[in-house]
């Protein structure tokens, strides 16, 4: 049966290559911001924007640096203009992103000044209204280090990793600070390193409170733990989490270039980096732990990298498949360069290929969009054939699916096939829409979440959000949500764009956040043909059609999925 209609228009125009294409197949689409470098984080925003960072000094032909906001549409975001500056060689520009709810964005990595007046070495937080948040503790000791990852509690607290000490009192490598930028004193966490230089990567928060931490450390709490550990709410070492033995060649090492991890939502723990066993066993810059620690035996991912980046990011599917950023490799036998999806048991999913032009380019970040398209940032100057510099982004294979439902007591928030998984959720009512109250956490049932036994009127509004990570070593942040009921969506003109600009034809369509809309095409309002399906984030979606001027006249209709 086809989804019902719920809208439609005439126009003289229609929507072309967009997020949410109805026939998927895995490719680079049309979106190219051409940054002049490295990105290290593309992190999706609830209304559909991009926030790109990395040490780029230009990006969509403008002067950009190390941050830079960009539309749907793949321009640039003018009223955007925050930028950061490096007052050292060492610096590397922004590394990674932490998206608070309350529209504040936490920026982490190697850099000396926010928009060239205000001091904040390596960290700072913008406002919603885009502004400097002064209110933030920025404190400093030298230029040298640089924050990897920034990990959001349910909290509001951060916990960070880096590279050298950072702050005056904080421990090694890893601190938490409270959501005023102030340490957080009753966190304490003793990580060294026997190589003389202290690097955490990648932190992963578990639902308990718990947390797993990655890098090239030696101990903790002057207990013999090499690169992986699992940490208590305090910071301390929970020792019930059986120690994997990473090696290349014989030596410990999980990659002085970087490594990452992703625990997922049955309590696994993914593991990337550069070695080829663990605990004695073969396995080659990939593996899965149990939730103890012990190897996942049931995983069997085969590959072979050729240069010394291995795996540098994770991203993870609600149908259990896997996206791995990497340099050069061959998986099972069979050569793919920079990002490969793996089954949910490690094997090669074959329908999914991507190729780096040269060997020596590597894939440092992935994002996935809630509408399933694939974000991927690096090194590199072409992806499958197409000249993309340092960035592009991939239809997905499969199509995203989530529902939201109430039935007066109980909701109900299903996701599946390509959307990105989220590793907690919570649920808020609203009256008016504008105002939100929390009425609490989702419990994880089969195929999404739930919230039950919840006190809401007939009239209420629900929000639901999810909590992702991604980018670099997994060490940005940023959510995804849906609204109930479902609004009808339609065409608005009189919110954006309507018209012709450049010889296309432009236009809005507004709906509720996390509702995936198709809109036909017809040019005798009998035949109707599915053009292409999109997701509306909480904003009105943007569309563009360059094609429009191909055909005399075209009617539009809209239909909720």
């Amino acid at each position: 049966m086809r989804p019902k209609v719920l809208s439609w228009v005439f126009l003289a125009g229609a929507m072309a290559i967009l997020p949410g294409a109805l026939t998927y197949s895995q490719t680079v689409d049309s979106f190219n911001p051409s940054p002049n470098s490295v990105i290290e984080a593309a992190v999706p925003l609830p209304n559909g924007k991009m926030l790109f960072c990395g040490n780029f000094s230009k990006i969509c032909g403008q002067t950009r640096a190390g941050l830079a906001r960009i539309s749907q549409g793949g321009s640039l975001d003018s009223s955007f203009t925050n930028q950061i500056s490096l007052l050292l060689a060492l610096q590397v520009g922004v590394q990674c992103i932490a998206v608070q709810t309350n529209g504040q964005v936490v920026l982490g990595g190697s850099f000396s000044r926010f928009n060239t007046s205000d001091w904040c070495h390596s960290i700072a937080r913008i406002n919603a209204d885009d502004t400097m948040d002064t209110n933030f503790d920025r404190a400093y000791t030298n230029g040298a280090e640089t924050i990897n990852c920034l990990a959001l509690q349910p909290d509001g607290k951060i916990v960070v990793a880096a590279t050298t000490d950072w702050q005056a009192g904080s421990n090694g490598t890893l601190y938490r600070i409270n959501s005023d930028g102030t340490l957080d004193t009753n966190f304490s966490a003793t990580v060294s390193t026997a190589w003389g230089n202290y690097c955490l990567y990648s932190v992963g928060l578990q639902p308990d409170t718990k947390l797993v931490i990655l890098g090239t450390f030696t101990t903790v709490d002057n207990q013999a733990c090499t690169n992986l550990a699992r940490l208590n709410a305090d910071g301390s070492l929970d020792t019930t989490f059986q120690q994997p033995n990473f090696a290349y060649r014989g030596s410990y090492n999980i990659n002085e270039a970087g490594g990452t991890l992703l625990i997922q939502p049955d309590g696994k723990i993914l593991i990337g980096g550069w070695f080829d066993h663990v605990d004695g066993q073969a396995h080659t810059n990939i593996v899965r732990l149990n939730a103890d620690g012990s190897l996942d035996t049931n995983f069997n991912a085969q590959a072979d990298f050729s240069s010394c980046y291995g795996v540098q990011s994770l991203a993870l599917q609600t149908d259990g498949r896997i996206l791995v950023g990497h340099d050069s490799v061959t998986f099972d036998g069979q050569p793919n360069r920079g990002v490969t999806r793996l089954n949910v048991d490690g094997t090669l999913d074959s329908s999914f290929r991507t190729n780096l032009f040269l060997y020596a380019e590597v894939i440092y970040s992935l994002a996935l969009q809630a509408d399933a398209r694939i974000m991927v940032g690096g090194e590199f100057g072409k992806l499958d054939g197409q000249a993309r510099e340092d960035f592009a982004r991939l239809i997905n294979t499969g199509a995203a699916t989530q529902s939201l439902t109430n039935d007066g007591t109980n909701l109900t928030w299903l996701r599946g096939g390509a959307s990105p998984e989220v590793w907690r959720t919570s649920f808020e009512s609203s009256a008016d829409g504008t105002n939100w109250a929390y009425l609490g956490d989702g419990v994880r049932i089969s195929g999404g979440w739930a919230l039950s036994n919840t006190l809401t009127s007939a009239n209420a509004k629900i929000r639901a959000r999810g909590f992702v990570t991604g980018g670099r070593y997994n060490g940005s942040s940023w959510f995804v949500e849906s609204t109930y009921p479902t609004t009808v969506p339609q065409f608005v003109p009189g919110i954006g764009n309507l018209g012709w600009s450049t010889n296309q034809f432009d236009c809005d369509i507004s709906g509720s956040a996390g509702s995936s809309v198709e809109v036909d095409e017809s040019s005798n309002l009998v035949n109707w043909t599915p053009f292409a399906t999109n997701l509306i984030y909480n904003g009105p979606l943007q569309f563009a059609d360059p094609t429009a001027t191909n055909a005399p006249q075209r009617f539009y209709r809209l239909r909720l999925l």
